[in-house]
């Protein structure tokens, strides 16, 4: 997504040149502010498909050339990619990738009701979810590697996350017990650190809605849904704000805190029985 990004705001930037304007005579023309219009020629910002028509009029763009603009920032709004597509670059890519969004984030929001996200699973978890997904010319040693790697960002005090899970994503076994054991006690270490917050939806708590889908939020700015095939990018203002009002209701729904320890450790023991 970030190289398609940077490629329409050089071809923003270009036109405005040829056009002869300044950044602030162009935000003048468009009535945006100049640092927008200076964030959207950098690609820190993605445009909508308004502003992209808004400065292609601005600027005299001929129709069909702005039609073509309009679209690619359309596909950048909201774009579908198939876990296939993805591991035809190699899943450790995937997560090169994942951790570039996450250096870029300074507030990440996670909703999972069957399994524990990427950034709080430890290596045997992860290993039991990325075995179904890497391809023969990959290392299983290495993309488990590259997925824990992750886990760094959050010892970044500059960001903030916070995490709600279902009581049955925390049950949800992949492999034996004692690896969901290990998984949890590596939830509750990572609990403890001062900028990350779990949450977890108890059984026993009556919801006002079914979430069927795994969905992140990063700052405010977009987010990410999982499905069984593949997963959804999205950047319009409206989707985002969705997923957002959706992560908060779900979060009140959520104990935190020592009570999650709680419901944690009562999990941890219910498996140390079955194992026994």
């Amino acid at each position: 997504f970030p190289d398609q990004r940077r490629a329409l705001a050089a071809e923003l930037r270009r036109l405005r040149l040829d056009a002869e304007l300044t950044g602030t005579q162009l935000a003048d023309a468009v009535g945006m502010s100049q640092s927008k219009v200076s964030k959207l020629e950098t690609g820190r910002l993605t445009p909508s498909p308004e502003d992209v028509e808004a400065i292609g009029v601005a600027l005299k763009v001929p129709a069909r050339e702005r039609k073509r603009l309009v679209e690619q920032a359309v596909a950048l709004g909201n774009e579908f990619k198939t876990w296939r597509q993805a591991n035809r670059r190699g899943v450790t890519k995937v997560q090169q990738q994942l951790a570039e969004l996450e250096r870029n984030t300074t507030t990440f929001r996670y909703f999972n009701p069957a399994g524990i996200p990427g950034l709080l699973q430890s290596a045997e978890y992860a290993r039991l979810v990325l075995v179904r997904r890497v391809t023969e010319r990959e290392q299983l040693s290495t993309v488990v590697a590259a997925r824990v790697a992750r886990q760094e960002a959050l010892f970044d005090n500059g960001k903030v996350f916070s995490f709600v899970l279902t009581e049955a994503a925390l049950r949800w076994r992949l492999g034996p017990p004692s690896v969901q054991v290990q998984q949890l006690a590596h939830i509750q270490s990572l609990a403890s650190l001062a900028n990350v917050e779990v949450g977890v939806i108890e059984w026993h708590v009556q919801a006002p809605l079914i979430p069927l889908n795994a969905f992140s939020v990063y700052d405010d700015q977009l987010a990410t849904v999982e499905t069984l095939s593949g997963e959804v990018t999205l950047r319009d203002d409206e989707d985002v704000g969705y997923y957002l009002a959706t992560f908060n209701e779900l979060a009140e729904l959520a104990s935190f805190g020592l009570r999650a320890t709680h419901v944690l450790q009562r999990i941890q023991a219910d498996l140390q029985h079955l194992s026994t």
